[in-house]
């Protein structure tokens, strides 16, 4: 809800987080993603476990998180472009 009593997200989430940035992660059935204040979604729900936005980047996973070597970690901005550290 905004401070004016109206939904801005929409229910089918199963887990929303603060706003960081302008983007909120939020989990739809089993992956994440960000929308943005109005509910439209502005990464697609892809990722395992992802990060709050600092400094225009978040952390994001893939893989099968109770099994380390199917994990993949990287960083990801605000358009959804994808980070890998050597």
């Amino acid at each position: 809800m905004d401070s004016s009593g109206r939904e801005v997200i929409m229910r089918d989430f199963l887990e929303v987080r603060d706003f960081s940035e302008g983007l909120a992660a939020v989990r739809k059935s089993d992956k994440w993603g960000y929308i943005d204040k109005t509910g439209k979604t502005i990464i697609d729900f892809k990722y395992t476990r992802v990060g709050n936005f600092e400094n225009g980047l978040a952390w994001a996973f893939y893989g099968d998180m109770n099994k380390s070597k199917s994990i993949i970690g990287f960083y990801i901005d605000k358009e959804g472009n994808e980070y890998y550290q050597a």
